[in-house]
């Protein structure tokens, strides 16, 4: 089913993201509108539970919010491209102007938005990313 503009209705039913956050206002966000929608949010706190979480759990989509360092974020970028090569990224960033936006795209990062978030923009875009890389 297909809104006004294209973009398919309840595309985050049945869906699972994985979220690398420090359990902010972001995460809660994420996990109440993904559960409204009948998807669901895994929230971690760093690389390590996240890479234990990717090798045990097939995930849809992984979100990073980009509080930590640019080695740390690029080490768990690396890595998770090496466990599910075709795994969207999403990086959001604290509303700083991000540099070297070529150098994510190229590590294999699908999509970067900035803080504060536009929902429908960001929800867009993800539905967007899920079209592209197709069910799992």
């Amino acid at each position: 089913m297909t809104n006004k503009g294209g973009v398919r209705k309840n595309w985050i039913r049945d869906r699972s993201a994985l979220l690398i956050s420090s359990g902010n206002s972001l995460a809660d966000l994420l996990r109440l509108l993904f559960r409204d929608r009948g998807g669901q949010v895994t929230v971690v706190s760093g690389e390590r539970e996240a890479v234990r979480e990717l090798r045990k759990n097939l995930y849809d989509l992984l979100i990073m919010n980009y509080d930590t360092s640019r080695d740390e974020t690029e080490s768990i970028i690396r890595r998770t491209k090496e466990i599910w090569p075709d795994l969207a990224i999403v990086l959001v960033h604290s509303g700083k102007q991000i540099q070297e936006k070529q150098v994510w795209e190229q590590l294999g990062v699908d999509f970067i938005e900035g803080r504060p978030l536009n929902m429908d923009m960001f929800f867009h875009l993800l539905s967007g990313i899920f079209e592209r890389k197709g069910a799992r």
